[in-house]
């Protein structure tokens, strides 16, 4: 299985999994300075390390990790915002479902389809705060919605 791993913030990709990792969209890589403009533009852009997307509820929302599984066409994109959190805003599930279908619409699909992804199963997940991948922290609140890739649009998915 091959698996890539980008964080924003100019962290070097990492692929726990495979010996010569791809980029966020199957172009192969070595470093960084190798990953195509469209991986550059989501999630180097900003000094802070998170890429800040516009949602209509106006939320906060950045895209910090990517995660692609490119033999089991799984795309899974992790997203932060503090609005969720307990002590913050703390806005449910409801509250930022319509901004999970706007983002995949808008941001994931394009730039899936431009490189290349034509199948893939989406996976966002939105957290409070930063989480490494599979770790578990009841302290944090974390919401994971899965979707099919669509032609122009993401397609909705129950677990």
């Amino acid at each position: 299985m091959t698996t890539s791993h980008f964080r924003a913030g100019g962290s070097a990709p990492r692929s726990p999994v495979a010996d010569s990792p791809q980029s966020i969209f199957g172009k192969v890589m070595a470093r960084p300075q190798h990953v195509g403009p469209l991986i550059a533009a989501l999630l180097w852009a900003m000094p802070a390390g998170a890429q800040q997307i516009v949602v209509p509820s106006g939320l906060d929302i950045a895209l910090y990790d990517v995660i692609l599984e490119a033999d089991a066409q799984t795309a899974r994109f992790r997203f932060v915002t503090p609005a969720i959190a307990p002590s913050g805003d703390n806005m449910g599930f409801v509250d930022v479902v319509g901004d999970l279908q706007f983002v995949c619409d808008r941001v994931i699909v394009p730039a899936l389809h431009k490189n290349g992804w034509t199948e893939a199963e989406i996976v966002m997940s939105v957290s409070d705060q930063r989480v490494d991948f599979g770790t578990y922290d009841p302290a944090i609140t974390q919401f994971f919605q899965p979707f099919r890739l669509g032609d122009e649009n993401c397609i909705w998915e129950d677990f």
